[in-house]
């Protein structure tokens, strides 16, 4: 998660990118430059406000009747930057008491047009199970990218096919419809460069 925010902050300036960082373990507190950050959010009982506007936000980009093709191709029916939600130890978040993300399930398969990325990482422990879990189903159904590092190979299939499995440390499978399933080496961002 570190080395993507960092990259995405080097990569678009502020205007153009804002991150809501769900962090329970608060291991990016401080990450995410001032000029980037939308909201931190250090606890997911606190985040039901915060997806509530991003619904908000998402119904309120929603292309209307009146969008042109040539808008449709190039998503300049709406302006504002793009929005991540990134969202570390998901399974801290949905839990048996519900889901916040909840609400945006509907709305996931308009996300990309109106400018609305999800970066979610979990545990692989309990992955398979809550694989099942709305929000997390509607993701994979809509062909959902990711990586799919180590784990126990019992937790069946997490992500379009691929299971976890004993590997070295940072290495992983990334699943893409238009890339396959290549194996790939993750970055580490060393203790001390966060920010």
């Amino acid at each position: 998660m570190k080395l993507l925010i960092q990259r995405l902050t080097e990569r678009y300036d502020g205007d153009e990118c804002k991150l809501f960082v769900v962090d329970n373990r608060r291991s990016l507190l401080g990450l995410t430059p001032n000029s980037h950050l939308a909201e931190y959010i250090p606890m997911s009982n606190q985040m039901q406000h915060h997806m509530d506007a991003l619904a908000n936000l998402m119904q309120r980009r929603t292309p209307t009747a009146d969008v042109t093709p040539d808008q449709l191709r190039d998503h300049s029916w709406w302006r504002g930057p793009t929005v991540y939600i990134v969202i570390d130890d998901y399974d801290l978040v949905s839990t048996s008491s519900g889901n916040p993300l909840s609400g945006l399930t509907e709305l996931l398969p308009f996300a990309r047009d109106v400018g609305v990325r999800f970066i979610i990482a979990r545990s692989t422990a309990g992955a398979g199970r809550a694989g099942y879990e709305p929000f997390m189903q509607r993701m994979k159904e809509l062909g959902a990218q990711g990586v799919v590092l180590a784990g126990d190979p019992g937790e069946g299939d997490l992500l379009g096919g691929v299971r976890p499995r004993p590997m070295p440390a940072g290495r992983g499978v990334f699943v893409s419809r238009k890339r396959g399933k290549p194996l790939v080496q993750v970055g580490l961002v060393p203790e001390g460069h966060g920010g």
